[in-house]
């Protein structure tokens, strides 16, 4: 296998179709050579597989490239693979996906590893029927991208599967929302990923290097207000179970989801309260919420609780079945739509700011309700703030100070 002229573009116009590449030997590394296929236009590399014999050969395909010195790079990358004790190069995104749920599991926490699962389910990995019931879930089809090996996957492959998850049809404020939740769709993926090459899952990261996340996501105002009487009015109009969870979502101040995800043994009917787990952090935090305090949230919460087995959801949708992320949006915006609500930026978590604002309205101090709603005194300072001095001001005019 002789050196042949391949590292210009003319030199390898010249060469005839063959089958078999023309080598050339990469000088400074020993025993590695790159051939180039005429025909396909693509290379390949070989180097000395030293552990089955001296003339033993491994060999890589390494794609298409203009520049000779690029399918270089390729070769030494993979023969540092090598090097780094990477053998298998069989991995594919879901099993690399699959590693990295298992690493969150154990370092991250419960609450990391769940809001990956869904979020890499939904987009790339799918749900099977077994496991939709186990996670009282609908099934969802796995993406092509799933059973592409990382060595084989190029940068086209992600920017396809990241442009189609935002509809084109989307405009304004619809739009920026769908891109600023796909971005964390995104980003999921891409710890993956990057957690499949720090562990040498794969020899390269040049497929999703540069792939960049959806400008322009930023939320131009702050999230919508509904007073006591307009919440009333979403209640009436929702049908459907929806109509219990905007109830709990007004009663406790709570995030959809730590209300979602309430099963029976959450409630203590004793003491009266209900764990909520927070979607916040790393690490799973559970705040206990005084139902008694809050008018109307203990009964409520005892009528679903009845006649159901501890593992069994709180709140659920009309199919029996638990609420699953967002799975409510669509009824929210009908519900909003005939209660006459104007204000089109208005959501589930809205009530969460409005229950938070009417709190520190009706002056309760910031701590209070910085642990009811399991955020942090920095943040109430941070978006409520103004409401903080006002409802201050008023104390203070009925103070007598001299």
């Amino acid at each position: 296998m002789a050196n042949h002229q391949i590292d210009t573009a003319v030199a390898r116009k010249r060469l005839p179709e063959r089958r078999e590449p023309y080598w050339l030997k990469v000088s400074d590394r020993t025993g590695l050579f790159i051939g180039f296929r005429k025909g396909s236009d693509t290379w390949v590399a070989r180097m000395r597989d030293e552990e089955k014999g001296p003339t033993a050969q491994k060999y890589k395909s390494l794609g298409r490239f203009g520049d000779h010195r690029d399918a270089v790079k390729e070769a030494k990358n993979w023969v540092k693979s090598f090097e780094a004790g990477l053998t298998d190069h069989k991995t594919t995104v879901a099993t690399a996906s699959d590693a990295y749920l298992k690493f969150l599991l154990s370092e991250k926490g419960r609450e990391a590893f769940l809001d990956a699962r869904g979020r890499l389910q939904r987009r790339v990995l799918g749900r099977s029927k077994a496991m939709a019931v186990q996670q009282r879930a609908k099934p969802i089809g796995p993406h092509p991208l799933a059973t592409k090996k990382l060595e084989n996957l190029k940068a086209a492959d992600l920017i396809a599967w990241r442009d189609v998850l935002v509809s084109d049809t989307l405009q304004g404020e619809a739009r920026r929302k769908a891109r600023a939740s796909s971005n964390r769709d995104i980003s999921a993926l891409l710890a993956c990923l990057n957690h499949a090459y720090k562990n040498q899952l794969c020899s390269t990261n040049r497929a999703w290097v540069s792939i960049r996340l959806f400008s322009n996501v930023a939320a131009r105002s702050g999230p919508a207000y509904i007073n006591p009487e307009q919440r009333r009015a979403l209640i009436a109009a929702a049908t459907g179970n929806v109509a219990d969870l905007l109830k709990g979502l007004c009663l406790m101040g709570a995030r959809p989801r730590e209300l979602t995800r309430c099963t029976v043994a959450d409630y203590d009917a004793k003491a009266g309260t209900l764990a909520l787990r927070s979607l916040k952090g790393h690490a799973e935090r559970i705040r206990q919420i005084p139902l008694r305090a809050l008018d109307g949230a203990e009964s409520l919460v005892k009528r679903l609780c009845r006649d159901k087995l501890p593992g069994a959801p709180i709140w659920t949708r009309d199919d029996g079945l638990a609420w699953q992320h967002s799975d409510w949006d669509a009824l929210v915006r009908d519900a909003r739509d005939k209660a006459g609500l104007s204000n089109k930026k208005f959501t589930a978590y809205s009530i969460r700011h409005s229950f938070i604002s009417d709190a520190i309205t009706n002056k309760v101090d910031a701590l209070t309700v910085a642990k009811l709603c399991g955020t942090s005194i920095a943040m109430i300072d941070r978006h409520y703030g103004h409401l903080l001095v006002e409802a201050a001001n008023q104390g203070f005019k009925k103070m007598v100070l001299l």
